[in-house]
């Protein structure tokens, strides 16, 4: 899986919309459909603040860009 292959795959399973997840995570609602649909990878910084929201690590040191 890629990391927005995950990152959906994990949103849904915790029952959340992208917009949801994007207020949760005080990032914009496009930042998460990029990077669902591989459009963008992700700085640290929204990533950090994506698994937070999760409550989740779903990323590894690897990916996207840490």
């Amino acid at each position: 899986m890629n990391p927005g292959e995950i990152l959906k795959s994990t949103r849904t399973a915790a029952k959340l919309t992208q917009f949801q997840l994007a207020a949760r995570a005080h990032v914009d609602t496009g930042t998460i459909s990029r990077i669902e649909r591989g459009a963008t990878r992700p700085r640290a910084e929204v990533v950090a603040k994506i698994e937070e929201a999760l409550e989740t690590r779903i990323w590894t040191k690897e990916e996207p860009d840490r």
